[in-house]
């Protein structure tokens, strides 16, 4: 529940509810995995240059544009 909170208390979101975060990860698709890759710590030795490229193009969008992992970190 701890990025729920976060995301609720960030965004200004009325609640931290499953179906509330849901709606307004949709909405905005981008900074949402923005805050997933932060919260989450990914580590990587290249900063992802945009998040994905395009959004509406499921399956086949690119994600984390330019992001260089080192999967064993």
């Amino acid at each position: 529940f701890e990025f729920l909170d976060f995301i609720a208390k960030k965004y200004d979101l009325p609640d931290n509810e499953y179906y509330t975060i849901h709606r307004w990860s949709v909405a905005n698709v981008s900074t949402f995995w923005a805050e997933i890759w932060n919260f989450c710590g990914i580590i990587s030795s290249v900063p992802y240059q945009q998040v994905v490229d395009n959004p509406k193009k499921m399956p086949g969008a690119k994600w984390f544009k330019g992001a260089r992992l080192n999967f064993a970190e």
